[in-house]
């Protein structure tokens, strides 16, 4: 997927028509454009649309790459959100999740196994055998 389809992503969860979301910021014109992923917009004008959906587009960015970028989106909110809350067992479950393989790519892959290691130690009722564990999962994981 590109910026452009996430944008319209956005725009239709938002109820939004091409016209409301453009209006005053750009033509109809270049916001199919945009959403039809032959053009970019510029920085000013992505702010103007980020006002206008409520949401950061700049954040979407790097998950772009995603069939669905706002669910990858989400997802790792999510994990950032457990790590703060120190809710490991969540965190476990989402990186054990059959739906986070669909997050496995290479910009992503570090992150995934850094929380997957992370949670596995923690979750390791074996405190003395914690250390040993840990650098084993290292091991296995760089």
């Amino acid at each position: 997927m590109y910026f452009g389809d996430t944008i319209k992503q956005l725009r239709l969860k938002n109820d939004l028509t091409q016209k409301q979301l453009a209006n005053g910021i750009i033509g109809v014109r270049h916001l199919k454009k945009i959403e039809g992923n032959e053009n970019l917009p510029r920085i000013d004008t992505l702010e103007l649309l980020s006002s206008r959906l409520g949401v950061n587009l700049q954040n979407y960015i790097e998950y772009s790459v995603y069939e669905d970028p706002i669910a990858a989106y989400d997802f790792f909110k999510e994990l950032e959100k457990n790590h703060k809350l120190r809710n490991r067992s969540k965190i476990n479950d989402m990186v054990t999740s059959p739906i986070c393989k669909k997050y496995h790519l290479p910009n992503h892959e570090k992150k995934l196994k850094w929380y997957k290691l992370v949670t596995t130690a923690y979750l390791d009722d074996k405190l003395t055998d914690g250390i040993q564990k840990l650098l084993e999962l290292m091991a296995s994981y760089y």
